[in-house]
């Protein structure tokens, strides 16, 4: 297939296991982004959602040297968990598929169980999106890019209580589980190295393929979050974390259950708040039971 493109993901490693991820694409048609105008824009976006997978395609891994075959599911995307080891650190590992000498490069951010985590949302908590304003989040999405979307204002102060916790260092380790879909990676990876942001593994909804599957298609958001979150809470066993959310939709429900299954896990919950009083009326049951547990919830205004 002379127009196959692989886009692998981030991935993340125990130091014995890796897990990675990545989509296999009939083509790709994404080009970086440029501070233009609303048109560039907004035809930027409808490209991502136009993209084609490519469903069932084989893949093949490589890392140090060893190889480890994948095959994609019925919406281009794949996934492994592989037994080896790999010292601390950052690393890059490729993709391609048979008979394609062309590879695909992506990272693998090896932790250390004994360092602080974090577990975090993106939309509202780090890039400011309007979730809960439809008409605002539909703005941003068709007019703005990654180099002209804004971070949300208490950015400083986020990283800032986040060293608090961590004896006044900023962790090494950044996981962002989102409801947003994998259509927005490129994006969404630009943003972050636009605004200086920590890197970090992704870890998104279901691929949208097409206008109606965008629009009409409604996503699991009541599964994804806390499944991602519990799977690298498995993954490393014994790796403590801190949350970090917003108060506008189901942050604070879906840490209140985590932090019951893994309360010594849990360094601290922080919360940046919306501005609505509601939402702080609506959580208020949920930061209790995680306060009952002896774990920290912080909130920034």
């Amino acid at each position: 297939m002379q127009n196959l493109t692989i886009v692998p993901y981030r991935g993340f490693s125990n130091g014995s296991s890796v897990y990675i991820s990545g989509h296999a694409f009939d083509s790709y048609r994404l080009k970086p982004p440029k501070r233009k105008s609303i048109v560039q824009n907004l035809v930027q976006m409808v490209k991502r959602y136009s993209l084609k997978p490519a469903p069932f395609q084989p893949v093949m891994v490589y890392l140090d040297g060893k190889k480890y075959p994948l095959v994609a599911d019925e919406n281009g995307f794949f996934k492994g968990v592989f037994e080896h080891e790999m010292p601390v650190g950052k690393h890059r590992y490729f993709v391609s598929s048979e008979g394609q000498d062309e590879k695909f490069g992506s990272s693998i951010f090896v932790s250390e169980e004994r360092k602080v985590g974090v577990l975090s949302d993106i939309d509202d908590t780090l890039l400011l999106s309007y979730v809960n304003q439809w008409y605002k989040m539909l703005w941003l999405l068709i007019a703005k890019n990654a180099l002209t979307r804004n971070p949300v204002p208490q950015l400083g102060t986020i990283l800032d209580m986040i060293r608090d916790f961590n004896h006044q260092e900023l962790p090494s380790d950044f996981f962002y589980v989102s409801n947003s879909e994998w259509n927005l990676y490129d994006f969404l990876k630009d943003f972050f190295e636009e605004n200086n942001l920590p890197e970090g593994a992704f870890s998104l909804q279901r691929f949208k393929s097409g206008f109606r599957d965008a629009v009409f298609t409604p996503q699991k958001k009541d599964d994804h979050k806390p499944q991602s979150i519990r799977f690298i809470l498995d993954f490393f066993k014994n790796k403590k974390f801190i949350l970090l959310g917003d108060n506008g939709q189901k942050d604070l429900e879906i840490y209140a259950s985590i932090c019951q299954e893994y309360a010594s896990r849990i360094e601290a919950v922080i919360i940046r708040d919306v501005g609505k009083l509601k939402y702080r009326r609506k959580n208020k049951e949920f930061e209790e039971t995680i306060v009952n547990l002896q774990i920290p919830v912080k909130h920034i205004r």
